[in-house]
């Protein structure tokens, strides 16, 4: 089942994003210290395809002015909070295009500390919902290495359909690796909206 939206899921690209239990808002400077005390983890750079390993502070800050263009080009990226904190960011989310891949893709990485909760899963529902509703996508992809059966099972909880084996390079490997990719279109989003109100 997707995210339900509240109040604060509107149409405006600027605005936060509020779940159940999370806050998606804009990234801003302040973050760059969590940003690179969560990201510096070889266990994430390794499962995450844009992410260089070690991560400093210049790659946030890069991440974060990339955000602000993102938006101009159709695509969204957003810091993830808990609700009891909205300053202090437990992870990233988003979705848009990613070189290589013809499909606009969501992705998500949430801090180890964090791990386990199902946060991941409920960041990658409000990315779905924001892809088609302002993002006005018709169909959005999401892949993961083969090796990460975590990620994997946050991709099928979300309601993803299996599309097959790829390659994409991976930043910290300084190569291509294989990923399952999986694909959603407007009519399964729109569905699983419809089965998650009853």
């Amino acid at each position: 089942m997707l995210a339900q939206q509240t109040e604060d899921q509107e149409t405006s690209p600027g605005r936060r994003i509020a779940t159940p239990r999370l806050i998606l808002r804009a990234p801003t400077l302040s973050d760059v210290a969590a940003m690179v005390s969560l990201a510096n983890n070889k266990q994430i750079a390794e499962n995450t395809a844009s992410m260089p390993h070690p991560y400093g502070a210049k790659d946030a800050e890069a991440w974060i002015e990339r955000s602000g263009a993102l938006a101009k080009e159709k695509g969204h990226r957003s810091v993830v909070c808990l609700k009891s904190d909205e300053e202090t960011l437990i992870g990233c989310a988003g979705w848009g295009n990613v070189p290589g891949i013809d499909l606009p893709q969501v992705g998500y990485w949430i801090g180890e500390p964090n791990w386990n909760n199902g946060y991941a899963t409920e960041a990658a529902h409000a990315m779905i919902d924001h892809a088609f509703t302002v993002g006005g996508l018709e169909r959005v992809g999401c892949g993961c290495r083969v090796t990460n059966g975590a990620s994997r099972r946050v991709i099928e909880k979300c309601g993803f359909q299996y599309e097959g084996l790829g390659m994409i390079h991976f930043r910290s490997h300084a190569g291509s690796l294989p990923i399952l990719k999986y694909q959603m279109d407007r009519a399964a989003w729109a569905s699983l909206k419809a089965w998650g109100a009853q």
